[in-house]
């Protein structure tokens, strides 16, 4: 058997597919990742499973949907019992770790959106062992689920469990812009107890006078969560080269920016200027009439100058995007560098040439389409598709620019495909291993995005809303967004409007299109069901 090779999977977060060169944006500059994609294969159609960090994340960790894999927002944490794709290939002899973001379990005080039901005062109520759909009932109160949460790591000798969904190593970093925390916390603390240099935006150098999330670090450079990811991967890559083993090494190198809040240390604040950026076509051209929830929220902002919490959906004026973009591009370069210096490790310890690099982001941002920031329920391109980066030292992996599509559970089904493992019974992803080898025949036609809600605003509480990207009426790529409970939702011809500016939804000509399309968005749920043959108990 051949030497297998390793891994190195480096993520951002909320960082949308076209804010790198090499995906067409002119401004940012990102000449590492750019030339990573310039000797690998660069994927044009990569599609998430679900546009929410926590969820997402589960999906490619387990290669399963997150209707399946039951982690289907923020707050429900990964069975600790799912198989995942690191379990698999510890399992084969990898050394494997995790540094930077995990968000595999709940990072914030709360418990998952989805409240149970209130009872009833005039019936019997239920023992808490029979409250709900399992007997053993998990939460926040079970410490095995509240590994990454602040409560626990309140405790100074707190410590996670190895293996952890399958990492025997882990160097945590939680958080956004400058307010890390887990390992990161911990470290910084010690490392920079300067009052002068301190996170957050009551210590700001600067603030922005259009945005509140937007400020200018007063945490130096080399002290950032960012920086902190980079060097803790090198370090456990020098680790890894003088120990001169035979095992090859998976590491999830996890960076939690560009999300916001939009704290940008150092010279990257003010490297770009607002009033070069260039906004969306979206932002200039959009319906807000298109849905109502969108409606809503443009009938909101004309009355109002800020969103109700920070990370709703609000439609925000031009000043405001321009800002906001600018420091996110300097949060992106950022990254980048760090990204140079990891990549030059690898070829400094002879490790490159036997190393496949991946380089991809967990969801995307509005960032001015259609005048939003953030994420949430409208499933514009900005939001659900995401780059996707692979270098391989086997050069016939390494394609160029592919116009193929790619799903986020294809990603792990990718990884055991290259390193000649078996993937596991219910895994539901494809590899692209065949599709970067030049093989188009094999290449996805059909993406499903799954969504629920996790606050309650716009649409009923805790609505599903499904997305179906499909190439395979009238050879044109379309998108469908199914809105549970509503009549009324999207269609659009993403080879004709890629701009997502017309909806079809209601449109007579196009009605055999969209009944074809729901028709297909069925047959694609259907697949994507659970097939595991067992029973699950557990003890």
């Amino acid at each position: 058997m051949p030497k297998r090779p390793n891994f190195l999977v480096i993520m951002t977060d909320q960082h949308r597919h076209d804010h790198l060169g090499c995906y067409g944006n002119s401004i940012v500059k990102t000449p590492n990742i750019d030339a990573l994609a310039a000797a690998g294969t660069q994927l044009e159609q990569m599609y998430v499973a679900n546009p929410i960090c926590m969820p997402n994340r589960a999906a490619f960790m387990t290669g399963r949907m997150p209707s399946v894999n039951r982690s289907r927002h923020n707050g429900i944490g990964l069975d600790l019992e799912a198989n995942t794709f690191v379990d698999v290939l510890r399992s084969v002899g990898y050394k494997t770790a995790l540094i930077g973001k995990s968000h595999l379990q709940t990072v914030t005080p709360a418990n998952p959106i989805y409240a149970a039901p209130e009872d009833n005062p005039d019936q019997t109520a239920l023992d808490p062992a029979l409250s709900g759909p399992y007997k053993n009932k998990r939460n926040l109160a079970d410490p095995a689920f509240a590994q990454e949460s602040p409560f626990s790591w309140q405790d100074a000798d707190h410590e996670i469990p190895t293996p952890y969904y399958g990492f025997d190593y882990l160097r945590l970093c939680s958080g956004h812009g400058d307010t890390g925390s887990h390992h990161y916390a911990r470290w910084f603390a010690d490392a920079c107890p300067d009052p002068d240099k301190q996170p957050g935006p009551d210590n700001a150098l600067a603030r922005s006078p259009h945005h509140p999330q937007a400020y200018h670090s007063a945490v130096p450079p080399e002290y950032h969560p960012t920086s902190y990811i980079a060097r803790e991967t090198m370090a456990y890559l020098a680790d890894y080269a003088a120990a001169d083993g035979d095992e090859p090494f998976f590491i999830q190198c996890s960076f939690p920016d560009p999300h916001h809040p939009f704290a940008v240390p150092g010279k990257y604040w003010d490297m770009y200027d607002p009033a070069e950026v260039e906004l969306p076509r979206s932002f200039y051209e959009s319906r807000h009439d298109a849905i109502p929830p969108l409606q809503a929220l443009a009938e909101k902002s004309a009355v109002s100058t800020k969103p109700d919490f920070f990370t709703q959906p609000f439609v925000f004026q031009e000043d405001v995007i321009r800002e906001v973009t600018a420091r996110t591009y300097g949060m992106i370069t950022f990254i980048d560098d760090a990204v140079g210096e990891i990549l030059a490790q690898l070829e400094d310890l002879g490790v490159a040439d036997n190393t496949v690099v991946c380089f991809v982001s967990d969801h995307g941002d509005w960032m001015g389409d259609h005048g939003l920031l953030l994420k949430d329920t409208f499933h514009y391109q900005s939001l659900i598709r995401v780059p996707f980066i692979w270098r391989d030292p086997e050069a016939q992996f390494n394609a160029g620019q592919l116009r193929g599509m790619g799903h986020f559970i294809d990603i792990s089904r990718t990884i055991l495909d290259r390193a000649n493992v078996n993937a596991y019974a219910g895994h539901q992803g494809q590899s692209l291993l065949p599709l970067f080898a030049g093989n188009s025949e094999v290449g996805r036609e059909r993406a499903l995005i799954e969504h629920t809600t996790h606050v309650d605003y716009l649409v009923a509480p805790n609505s599903r809303i499904f997305t179906l990207i499909d190439e395979t009426v009238d050879d044109e790529r379309w998108r469908l967004t199914v809105w549970e409970g509503q009549p009324w939702g999207e269609l659009y011809n993403l080879s004709t409007d890629p701009d997502e500016l017309d909806n079809l939804w209601d449109v007579a000509a196009a009605a055999p299109i969209k009944s074809q399309l729901l028709l297909n968005m069925i047959h694609e749920m259907q697949g994507l069901n659970d097939n595991w043959p067992y029973p699950v108990w557990r003890a």
